[in-house]
């Protein structure tokens, strides 16, 4: 007969008898290969499976989840999570009906992913404060989610985002554009080009807004928004920027591949420099996509391999482009996110001291999610695109990281690449931030 401690959790003594794992055999070596007995942390991820931000994330969860338990697990027992992957369908119906199956049907601890700022929302809005569970958001952006925290923190204490908010990607977008298109190109006014969707539109208000005070104008009739999902012709916002003058774009492209609108740039003009949000742009795959087209495009993304982020970010990196010989050949970001979540996770559970309960305990396992949340709350670890701590329930965005220390320090910011060609080879250096820099931004090739 087994036993469990007052909060009905599997005492580490109990459980390693339970599993069959003798007392005295706790090398690491003992746990690379389970046993059947040993029950696995059940993990679940929901995201745009067949969008290469949904890839990259599935790909980063695998990869942590087998260094976890290649070390020995957590406390003894395996991850899993390759079982309890769902597709969200960029639906806002699809996505909370597949996060409750997960929490419902597959019993899962805790969810990781969600990228589209409408399907999120729909999750944390519908089915989060009804199944109260762990929710490690990796690759959606709207604050609206860390608003719901603020103002009802009893219901929905169970959201946390990894991914960098519109609030702090839109002010770094400005910073970019002011430091490297103002001060180094010169740059005194540009376009503004976005998805017709929750990021695009509260992207573009602040654009508009912020802008000109870092001497960068928008001119009349040169702010413009697109169509989120199907094909677009860019033709008529092409002549329109040439016509009002502007001397760059700012862009914001998620749902969107922005192949277009980067081919009929190159082809039409104004090929003027082009800074912003592009998703897709992240992958390496991006610059065969378009062409060669993309070449001189800054894009904003979490790491990448050209720039070693912290100790963490180029094993993953080498890990990854090791493993994976299809597309996305290098991870998005969601990939770096999503593989920092899962290590989240594990930290957490090292710090309540024990694993949960087994998933037919109903009462102790949803009482170990709780706890979960307070010790997700505590994190401090280096992922690979910076140092994760979230802020506190009394802190501007609950559960968003925090970008900068008490003393300034630099915690987790965007970092802002571009497309360039050296010696005949495509590439992506960091030409923003300063402390990030590897590279001079390279200006467009002049039209033809």
């Amino acid at each position: 007969m087994t036993t469990r401690d007052s909060r009905g959790h599997w005492s580490r003594r109990e459980f390693l008898k339970t599993a069959g794992v003798g007392l005295g055999a706790l090398s690491l070596a003992s746990f690379v290969g389970f046993s059947q007995a040993t029950p696995a942390i059940r993990i679940g991820l929901i995201d745009p499976l067949l969008l290469p931000v949904g890839t990259a994330a599935t790909r980063g969860a695998s990869i942590a989840v087998d260094e976890i338990n290649a070390a020995g697990g957590v406390l003894g027992r395996p991850f899993k999570v390759d079982s309890y992957i769902k597709d969200d369908g960029l639906d806002t119906s699809v996505g909370p009906q597949n996060f409750e199956t997960l929490v419902v049907e597959d019993k899962v601890l805790a969810v990781v992913g969600g990228f589209l700022d409408e399907v999120t929302l729909a999750i944390v809005d519908t089915v989060l404060p009804r199944l109260r569970t762990p929710f490690l958001n990796t690759g959606t952006a709207t604050p609206e989610t860390t608003d719901r925290v603020r103002t009802d923190y009893a219901n929905f204490k169970y959201y946390f985002r990894l991914m960098l908010d519109t609030d702090i990607l839109t002010a770094d977008t400005v910073s970019a554009a002011a430091g490297v298109l103002g001060k180094e190109v010169h740059v005194t006014s540009a376009g503004i080009l976005v998805e017709d969707g929750v990021f695009g539109r509260d992207f573009q208000s602040f654009m508009e807004t912020k802008l000109p005070g870092v001497g960068i104008s928008v001119p009349s009739g040169a702010s413009f928004r697109f169509p989120e999902s199907g094909s677009f012709d860019f033709s008529s916002i092409l002549n329109q920027s040439k016509e009002a003058g502007v001397e760059a774009f700012i862009i914001a492209f998620a749902r969107n591949d922005g192949v277009g609108f980067v081919t009929q740039w190159f082809n039409q003009g104004p090929r003027v420099p082009v800074l912003g949000i592009n998703v897709s742009g992240q992958a390496f795959e991006y610059y065969a996509s378009t062409l060669g087209k993309v070449v001189s495009h800054v894009y904003a993304d979490a790491a990448t391999g050209a720039t070693a982020i912290t100790e963490k970010t180029l094993p993953f990196f080498n890990s990854y482009v090791s493993r994976y010989t299809t597309p996305p050949v290098q991870p998005l970001f969601t990939g770096y996110t999503t593989y920092d979540s899962i290590y989240i996770l594990k930290q957490a559970i090292e710090r309540i001291g024990e694993t949960p309960p087994l998933t037919g305990d109903e009462a102790g396992y949803s009482a170990y999610k709780d706890e979960l949340v307070a010790a997700i709350e505590q994190t401090d670890i280096i992922s690979t695109v910076g140092h994760v701590r979230f802020q506190g329930k009394s802190d501007p965005k609950p559960h968003d990281p925090f970008t900068l220390d008490a003393q300034g320090n630099v915690f987790v910011v965007p970092k802002w690449v571009q497309w360039q060609v050296e010696n005949g080879k495509a590439d992506r250096k960091v030409v923003w931030p300063t402390e990030y820099k590897n590279s001079q931004f390279v200006p467009p090739p002049p039209q033809s």
